[in-house]
């Protein structure tokens, strides 16, 4: 999904809710012809506006961008390999394998969609 597609999906969003340009630059705190700019593909949202945007719709910032979020997560995927070994005297060891296991698992799907 490149910028222009993104654009789009926020702009069928916000018709879709029922609010206004108004209402949503007012609710993110930017001017009306930002949110033009970045619902046009004319500017990339910042990560607080894509962030607003997100909890306006309820849209998972991952399921916004999937391209990005594939590619990272194969990135982080690749470098499970080689992570840092816990000290000895962590405290947390077996939630850490545990949300590591979980992770690694999500990230796993998620760089398949990439590959």
């Amino acid at each position: 999904m490149n910028i222009k597609e993104v654009a789009a999906d926020l702009r069928y969003c916000r018709r879709e809710s029922g609010l206004s340009g108004a209402d949503v630059s007012h609710l993110l705190h930017i001017t009306k012809s930002r949110l033009s700019r970045i619902e046009t593909g004319k500017s990339e949202p910042r990560p607080s506006e894509l962030c607003g945007l997100a909890l306006i719709y309820s849209k998972d910032l991952c399921a916004m961008l999937p391209d990005l979020s594939s590619r990272i997560a194969l990135e982080m995927h690749q470098r499970f390999s080689d992570l840092p070994e816990e000290p000895s005297n962590w405290k947390a060891s077996s939630v850490r394998c545990q949300f590591l296991a979980t992770l690694y698992q999500r990230l796993d799907q998620l760089s398949a969609n990439h590959a």
